[in-house]
């Protein structure tokens, strides 16, 4: 009877011992992708400099993406595909 119960609880934290190496393995071996884009054009050409930012990681489970342009800063950080915090510039008033 003892036996059972100390089995069944070998079994058990085995396999939370399992799911945690498997838990470390994710977080260490794969790699945040992330891809960055801008312009910065000639100032005869009239169009204004920016730049864009993705990175994700987790298959994009988690992600950030920006923007910087000349109205500011913008970004979105989600989580399983829903926003966490969005911050856009503010609009100029007219």
């Amino acid at each position: 009877m003892i036996i059972t119960i100390l089995k069944i609880i070998g079994l058990v934290l085995l396999v939370l011992l399992l799911l945690l190496i498997l838990l470390l393995l994710l977080v260490l071996l794969l790699p945040i992708r992330y891809k960055l884009d801008g312009d910065f054009p000639a100032k005869k050409t009239g169009r204004q400099p920016y730049a864009e930012f993705h990175a994700g990681w987790l298959c994009s489970l988690l992600q950030v993406n920006g923007r910087l342009d000349h109205r500011g800063l913008s970004y979105k950080v989600m989580a399983a595909w829903k926003t966490i915090t969005e911050v856009l510039p503010e609009e100029d008033p007219l």
